[in-house]
């Protein structure tokens, strides 16, 4: 949840970086309104103790009131009910279009 809506231009401002979800603080000294975990970050965690290491470092990096946002996705159920990749999506944007998809193999 933003505090504040972003300025139109501002968006060029948002920073990217590579971390270990397990020790966010490593990198990141500030805390968020939100922290995004997609796909299967989660599951990765292969015991009690790593996962609630991460949830700890998650919680450790957010704002009061912040959130965070996660999704699992069941990978092995793919090949038994959907083709090996997603259709094509189409982003419009001031500079052109994006097109995304996902392959699983």
């Amino acid at each position: 949840m933003l505090r504040q809506p972003c300025a139109p231009g501002n968006m060029g401002k948002i920073r990217f970086e590579h971390a270990d979800f397990c020790s966010l603080s490593d990198v990141f000294s500030e805390q968020f309104d939100i922290v995004i975990a997609m796909d299967n970050v989660l599951p990765h965690m292969l015991t009690g103790e790593a996962l609630a290491s991460v949830v700890r470092s998650i919680t450790g990096q957010l704002r009061p009131g912040g959130i965070f946002v996660a999704s699992i996705r069941d990978y092995d159920a793919l090949p038994d009910g959907k083709p090996p990749y997603s259709p094509a999506y189409i982003h419009n944007a001031d500079k052109g279009q994006r097109v995304s998809f996902q392959t699983w193999v």
